[in-house]
């Protein structure tokens, strides 16, 4: 307010001086309240003097509210008729029409399905940003009950993401929080896998350090999981373990006898690290069909993670527009 009044505006101020004054009132500041009522009074005569010499000036609405309002929809082509040459456009339509009709594209992409191969993917890529698991598992649950449902074609799926298997293919540094949770995107498509095989799902995991430019360099692969770390391609493998029932079983347990199958001089080594009395007896431990089915999943490296793009398709018998 005190702003204002110094600037000879005296409405500005008082509108200011008005909020004041109410918040004097209900915290009880009768000290500040009368001070401000001099000032008003003080500004109020000051402008009286200053409006002698100087007239209040007019109010002027800015240019963005007399302006008229932007035009909407697609902008008016200046140019009216096409300068280019009826010639050079039956070349270039010829040039266009020279890969005939495009074999992917269907009319009713739901009929025969199943039976040809896909040509078409869907990149599902919200993990290798800032995201929410919940959120995004939700997301990709809705998009495959709809592909279950045949609401929308069964399209293959390719879900990315970013630092989940990075540890266990010998990253020495840790992930993000935010990608390392895409790992329950591992799990979500595994099990949609198993629960719709129709729908295709294709799981790739890259490095941390790879850039936006190299990440397309790599979705070529045939197989359904592939990680990228090391400038490698890694694929889960189930490796067989040893039995974990008899892991914390005693070497003497396992082979029979106390003496653990070395004779006598076994038999004085165990009495001599003994501190109880006990009778000698054959026990081999647990025999069962679970001894021998335990395993784990492994990355290993099946070869480089960049490979050449293959030979490309023939430029089209087209001039250019800029030779012609």
């Amino acid at each position: 307010a005190n702003g204002y009044f110094a600037r000879s505006d005296l409405e500005e101020g008082l509108k200011c001086a008005r909020e004041a004054l109410a918040c004097f009132r209900q915290t009880g500041d009768t000290t500040s309240e009368a001070m401000l009522k001099d000032t008003i009074e003080q500004a109020r005569g000051m402008t009286q003097e200053y409006r002698k010499s100087n007239p209040k000036r007019p109010f002027v609405l800015p240019p963005s509210a007399t302006a008229s309002p932007p035009m909407t929809g697609p902008e008016k082509c200046p140019v009216a008729e096409c300068s280019v040459s009826k010639d050079l456009l039956e070349v270039a339509a010829a040039g266009r029409k020279y890969w005939g009709v495009p074999t992917q594209v269907e009319p009713d992409p739901t009929i025969g399905f199943a039976d040809r191969a896909p040509n078409h993917s869907v990149i599902w890529s919200p993990c290798l940003s800032d995201n929410t698991p919940t959120q995004t598992c939700v997301e990709f649950g809705d998009l495959i009950a709809c592909m279950a449902k045949s609401d929308v074609a069964k399209i293959p799926i390719t879900v990315l993401t970013c630092g989940v298997f990075g540890r266990q293919t010998g990253e020495h540094i840790p992930a993000s929080m935010t990608n390392v949770n895409a790992a329950c995107m591992w799990g979500m498509a595994r099990t949609s896998r198993m629960e719709i095989p129709s729908v295709i799902i294709q799981l790739l995991d890259f490095s941390e350090a790879m850039t936006a430019a190299e990440i397309p360099r790599t979705i070529r692969p045939a197989l359904g999981e592939s990680a990228y770390y090391h400038k490698a391609r890694w694929e889960p493998q189930i490796a067989a373990l040893h039995s974990l029932f008899r892991r914390e079983l005693r070497r003497d347990n396992l082979t029979g006898g106390g003496a653990g199958g070395h004779g006598e001089e076994g038999t004085e080594k165990v009495k001599q690290g003994a501190r109880f009395l006990r009778k000698s007896f054959n026990w081999t431990g647990p025999s069962h069909k679970l001894d021998f089915c335990w395993y784990r999943q492994e990355w290993r490296a099946c070869g480089p993670a960049f490979d050449e793009a293959g030979p490309m398709p023939p430029p089209p018998p087209c001039r250019a527009m800029r030779s012609c």
